[in-house]
């Protein structure tokens, strides 16, 4: 096993059901090991439960932006509106939970 994937923090976001492994976030699709713990480190983020609240701030941010540019059009809108809301909507469940 790669030093990589010993980090709790990387371990902690893979295994997060809303933007780990299988869960077809920015996180999932875009972010490998490496970018992530070179994010995190940046950031100081030094623990698993903060390095998850960062990934799913990252992952409403990515929807947010894509709403943000979105041309107006209604449908395109509309396919937008629903990752957002899920994806903010996570972010405050787990804020609820974990303070």
């Amino acid at each position: 096993m790669s030093e990589i994937i010993k980090d709790p923090r990387i371990i902690a976001i893979r295994g997060n059901p809303r933007v780990g492994h299988g869960s077809c976030s920015v996180i999932d699709e875009c972010y490998d090991d490496q970018e992530l713990i070179e994010i995190l480190d940046e950031k100081e983020i030094r623990n698993p439960i903060d390095a998850i609240r960062l990934a799913l701030k990252i992952n409403a941010a990515y929807w947010e932006r894509g709403l943000d540019a979105c041309s107006g059009e209604p449908e395109t809108d509309r396919r937008l509106q629903e990752p957002y809301r899920e994806a903010r909507d996570a972010l405050k469940e787990f804020e609820k939970e974990n303070g």
